[in-house]
């Protein structure tokens, strides 16, 4: 469970998050919508302890995720512009992150790797926006994470391979009960995935509720 309770972060003047309180259950699928600008990635980045908030408590499962490397082999976040190390192949990236993370599951990445046609031995860097996007999926679901936070996630990909993605997704929340975190700034992109959806508009959280009842709140 990710608790976040009167968050607040600044960076020089410009207030990127404002009083942000939002909990996101285990084995949910929580949609985190709004324009850019709105602070989405922000809060992101202050969930996986990349950055630290000014006021506030940030917990998954009761416990800090800054500065505690336990908590964050747990995580895997995929951010809008995936990150790989220089010249790396996506086979290289699968043994630095299978020295980082105890639960990576070998077999698992194999079966992936197939099942996208991932050619593991080309550079990352060489491939294509929607293909790098692919091999990210790969790496971060083969380390088996508790906690899966993903930065427009569905950004690059095309209708065939969104649909794979989403059904990876639902079945690992299905099986092991992931907690997933997803930004967009578009609805439709998440609708058939989240659980709850919470819209944020520069800095604080102005809605939050099940994705039925906003649907249901909706008029022409």
């Amino acid at each position: 469970m990710i608790k976040i309770r009167n968050v607040r972060k600044a960076f020089e003047d410009l207030e990127a998050i404002e009083n942000m309180n939002i909990t996101v259950n285990k084995g949910s699928i929580y949609g985190l919508l709004g324009s850019n600008g709105a602070g989405k990635t922000t809060l992101l980045k202050l969930i996986t302890g990349i950055y630290v908030q000014d006021d506030g408590v940030i917990t998954i499962d009761e416990m800090p995720v800054y500065e505690n490397p336990n908590m964050k082999q747990r995580i895997f976040f995929i951010q809008d512009i995936p990150y790989f190390l220089p010249q790396y192949t996506v086979k290289q990236m699968a043994q630095f992150y299978q020295n980082i993370y105890p639960a990576w599951d070998q077999n698992r990445f194999e079966e992936l790797v197939k099942a996208f046609n991932m050619d593991l031995h080309k550079k990352v860097h060489k491939f294509s926006k929607g293909i790098q996007r692919q091999a990210a999926f790969i790496l971060g679901l083969s380390t088996k994470p508790d906690v899966l936070l993903l930065d427009e996630p569905m950004d690059g990909l095309d209708p065939v391979m969104r649909k794979k993605v989403k059904g990876l997704i639902i079945d690992d929340v299905a099986e092991r009960e992931m907690t997933v975190l997803i930004s967009s700034h578009n609805l439709r992109e998440v609708e058939d995935l989240c659980d709850f959806i919470g819209i944020m508009h520069k800095g604080k959280l102005m809605i939050e509720k099940e994705l039925d009842d906003l649907k249901s709140d909706t008029h022409k």
